[in-house]
This record gives structure tokens, C-alpha cells and sequence, in this order.
């Protein structure tokens, strides 16, 4: 690797001052290049913009980007050359040329030919493709290397799925056979986040950001606080460990945050991010398969969320892999080791019980021969009836789909536990101590949704707990507290059951305080 992947942070020239202030702003928060994208500039507007001392100290990548490229400069390509050149004036660090303008238009790799070693920038070759993921990669970078006046490869590209994410980060093991040649491979969109997010792990020359606020140049960069705070983009290393949350959506999660909090101040060699998989079993089994054999990965660990979880006990259990602790056929943790079989835990059952136990006020022998409503059938819904029905409690299992609800009862009963089954519109909320609340339902961004009518009864001192975290309060909590009902937040069981998944992927006992603190500040609350 050749060193630290650095980060750079577009910036469209238009208002001069305005431009200014950002490349600054960009550089204090943690940025080491900025792209100028000179698409619509003037020269008048380029001298005014380097006029500025510090502005001009700050290393940059000149480009012009053609609209038929996805950039807005419109003109010929006699005039983008002609403001090329005068941009070079400026002394950028790298100019960022088209790789179909280089094949070509001769003027521009003469041009470039022609320039002063002392001041001739780095030449990144680039391809980019905004609507979908080219068959031929390889063939991209290979055709790239074979022009040797270049020094970085860049390849942008939509990307559909996980796949294509990695496909993008195994080109940096491609690029080893071009010991000259670093390289920006970029999977664009919410699908393709980890070929940002990992690509100081694979060696990139650097990768894009946006200020905080600001409109990404292309779809899918995080913030540049994003970047440093939370990945540590700059301090990671080849060797570093994965963990990660997978499901489908997860870009809301706060997980990253909060995982990642935790391993920089255990000083843990790894780094937690987002895996965005929609999908069935069969789609979960591939995709958690190529993470496991991406050998520079050095996957050891995966949450997993909705829709997933039963998905994932299947996967851990097909391979001979073990499951530790509460058996209810689901699980939301994978563990990694080796060529070992993969080992599942539900951290939700454990970790959500004590968040329940904690807010209400209740020690484990309070629960017996309490009646406790559960809304779902799902992954989180099955733990923690489980856990429930474990400490006496009398459930009933609410959901909008009947047989479903059906199935979760039986398995709990076959477990010993009292357990019944209706559907979520026969629930009598006056007839029970406890509701636990497992759907989506008030998930961001639909947060004025509930999953009960507005008009139902809730005697007062019912303990009510919501399993969504973002919002920290959804609608039904603030309803509850309303009407004299005791809330217990999902960011108190999201915490448990993280600190429980932490120490499964580290090692170390998890530095609980820190995880809490890190999830309140992610979610703005």
C-alpha cells in the first residue's frame, strides 16, 4: 500500500468565496485533497479562487467533466483543453482525464506530454458508468495500465447489490500486477457503501466525501465526519477484522457508530460497517458465502437485522455451525473463525431483557405470572418471547399474519412456556402488564406510524416497550407516556444487545457507556 488513503471532497466551482470557505472547512474537518470540478469555471473565476494563500496550499485534483460523462461542462473538447490549461497554471496534484478521452483525443495526451516534469500532476485515468455495473472491470483496468503515462485508476460504476461492492474491492488485488498504478475503485449508490467505507483497509489512493450538509457529487459518499469519526478511513490497515450489520434497510442504522465507538477505545485492528442486503434465504446464503471467501476481508462477525434473522440461523445450522445460548430459531449474531463452522447467537433475547427489566423498574423474578402482549412474529419478537415466556411471563403473540404468530407460539409452548396466538386487531391492551412492540411500524422515516389504533386503552403503569430505536421515541411511546404507560426506549436493548454482539466479535467486555453515548449522539437525541 502506499500509504494512508487519503480523502477528498469535490467541490463544483461556482460562488469563488463560497468555494473557498468549503476547501477549508473540508481540510479542518479532516480532508486531505480537494477535487475542484472546474466543469463550469472561468478563468477569471480560477485566478480569483487561488488568489486565496491557504486555498492554494491545499493539494487538489483538477477536473473537467464532459457531460457525456456525467460532468457539466458542455462545451468542445478544443475548449475543455483550453481550460485545462489554464487550471495546470495552479498546480494541482493530479488531473483526472476520461479514459475514453485519452483514447481518443491525441491533443490531450500530447498535451500532457508536453508539460514540465517538475510540474506535471499525477494522471488519474477514469471511467465512469452512472446506471449500471460494466461486464468487463477487469478489462477497464487492464486497458488503463496499458498506458503508462497514468498513475491512478479510478472506475465509478451504479452498483445493484453487495456483489458489485466487492467486485469493486477485489480490483485492488487485480492492481498488484501494476506495481505503478494506484487505484479509486468506487461502487456508487447505497448498495455499494463498503468500497467506501473499506477502502483505506484495501489500499485506495483515496477515496470521496461530502462537508456535512453538503450534496454529494455522486450518489452513496458519506461525510467526511463519517469517513474519519466513525471508520477511522485513515488508521485502517490491511489486516484489520469486518464486522458488520446485515439487512435490508440499514443505511438508518446506528450501529456503525456504536460498534465503532467501542473498538477505537479498546484500541481493536477493525472496523464495523453496513452490508445492505435485500432478499430471501437464498440471496442471504450467497452473499454472507463471498464475504467469507473475500480473504482480505478477514470477515469475523455479522449482525443481522430484518429481514435476516431466521435466514441466518438457517445459514448457521445447514454448515454444522453452532448456536450458543437461547435456542428459538432465530439469531441476529454470526461469528467467524478460521475455516471453523460459523458459530450464531441471539443477542436480542438476553440484551433486550435486561433494557425491559432495567425500565420498568423489575428484577427477573417480577416477570412471573405477568400477561405480556408481543406485536410481531419476527426475529426480535421470537427472543424475546422466548426470554419472557422463560421467567414466567404469559404471553400472547400479535400479528397481522395469524399463522405466523401461530408458528412463534407453538415453538415457544414446545419450549414450556405459556404462549397463545391472535391476530394484532383482536389486542385488548387493557388486558396485559407488558407490551412489547417488534414490528417496523414508526421505523424512520415512516416515524407517524403505529402499529395499534390511536383509540386503544392502556391502563396506566402498563410497561410499554418499542424495539425501534429511530426514532428514540416513536409514536406509540409518546402515545404510552401520554396516557401513564412506563417507556422503555429501543435504544436501551439496541445497546444490550450490541454490547453482547461486541464482545463476540472483539474479545473484550464491552465499554457499555461509551456504545450508549455513541448511539444517542448518532440518532441527534
Amino acid at each position: 500500500m502506499a500509504g494512508p488513503t487519503q480523502i477528498a471532497v469535490p467541490i463544483m466551482l461556482g460562488h469563488v468565496a463560497a468555494g473557498q470557505q468549503a476547501a477549508k472547512a473540508a481540510v479542518a474537518l479532516g480532508a486531505n485533497l480537494i477535487e475542484w470540478r472546474m466543469d463550469s469555471a472561468t478563468p477569471s473565476a480560477v485566478e480569483e479562487l487561488f488568489s486565496d494563500a491557504a486555498v492554494r496550499a491545499i493539494p487538489w485534483i483538477l477536473t473537467v467533466r464532459p457531460t457525456w460523462e456525467g460532468g457539466h461542462f458542455a462545451g468542445d473538447e478544443t475548449g475543455r483543453l483550453r481550460l485545462i490549461k489554464c487550471c495546470l497554471e495552479y498546480h494541482p496534484a493530479y488531473l483526472d482525464i476520461e479514459l475514453k478521452a485519452w483514447v481518443n483525443n491525441a491533443a490531450i495526451s500530447e498535451y500532457y506530454g508536453s508539460i514540465d516534469v517538475q510540474h506535471r500532476p499525477q494522471l488519474i485515468l477514469s471511467s465512469h458508468h452512472f446506471n449500471s455495473r460494466p461486464a468487463d472491470l477487469h478489462r477497464i483496468l487492464d486497458t488503463i495500465a496499458n498506458y503508462p503515462e497514468a498513475r491512478v485508476a479510478k472506475i465509478a460504476f451504479q452498483s445493484s447489490d453487495i456483489h458489485d461492492a466487492l467486485d469493486a474491492l477485489e480490483l485492488y488485488e487485480s492492481l498488484k500486477q501494476y506495481p505503478r498504478l494506484q487505484g479509486v475503485f468506487i461502487a456508487m449508490g447505497e448498495h455499494g457503501a463498503i468500497s467506501r467505507t473499506l477502502a483505506g483497509k484495501f489500499g485506495a489512493a483515496f477515496t470521496f466525501a461530502t462537508l456535512p450538509g453538503g450534496l454529494p457529487t455522486a450518489s452513496g459518499q458519506p461525510t467526511i465526519g463519517e469517513l474519519v469519526d466513525v471508520y477511522r478511513l485513515p488508521e485502517q490497515q490491511p489486516d484489520w477484522a469486518v464486522c458488520g450489520l446485515v439487512g435490508w434497510p440499514v443505511m438508518q442504522s446506528v450501529s456503525p457508530q456504536m460498534h465503532n465507538a467501542a473498538m477505537k477505545e479498546m484500541k481493536f485492528s477493525g472496523v464495523y460497517v453496513r452490508f445492505p442486503l435485500p432478499g430471501d434465504g437464498a440471496a442471504f446464503k450467497r452473499a454472507v458465502k463471498r464475504l467469507q471467501v473475500t480473504g482480505q476481508l478477514n470477515l469475523r462477525g455479522l449482525s443481522i437485522t430484518i429481514p435476516h434473522k431466521e435466514n441466518a440461523y438457517r445459514f448457521v445450522t445447514e454448515l454444522g455451525g453452532v448456536i450458543k445460548g437461547r435456542d428459538a430459531g432465530v439469531i441476529n449474531t454470526i461469528l467467524f473463525s478460521g475455516d471453523a463452522p460459523p458459530v450464531g447467537l441471539n443477542t436480542d433475547a438476553p440484551g433486550g431483557l435486561q433494557a425491559l427489566l432495567r425500565g420498568a423498574g423489575w428484577r427477573e423474578a417480577d416477570l412471573q405470572g405477568r400477561r405480556a402482549a408481543i406485536i410481531g412474529a419476527g426475529g426480535a419478537a421470537a427472543g424475546l418471547a422466548a426470554a419472557l415466556a422463560e421467567h414466567g411471563c404469559q404471553l400472547t403473540i400479535f400479528n397481522r399474519t395469524l399463522p405466523r404468530a401461530q408458528h412463534l407460539a407453538q415453538q415457544i409452548r414446545r419450549a414450556g412456556g405459556t404462549c397463545d396466538a391472535m391476530e394484532l386487531g383482536k389486542l385488548q391492551l387493557n388486558e396485559f402488564d407488558l407490551l412489547v412492540q417488534c414490528t417496523p411500524v414508526g421505523m424512520h422515516p415512516h416515524t407517524d406510524a403505529m402499529p395499534i389504533p390511536e383509540n386503544s386503552h392502556l391502563r396506566p403503569g402498563t410497561v410499554v416497550m418499542d424495539t425501534i430505536y429511530n426514532p428514540r421515541r416513536t409514536k406509540l411511546l409518546q402515545w404510552a407516556a401520554i396516557r401513564g404507560g412506563v417507556c422503555v426506549e429501543g435504544v436501551e436493548m439496541l445497546v444490550g444487545q450490541g454490547a453482547l454482539q461486541f464482545k463476540g466479535f472483539t474479545g473484550f467486555n464491552p465499554p457499555i457507556g461509551t456504545m450508549h453515548d455513541a448511539a444517542i449522539r448518532a440518532l441527534g437525541i
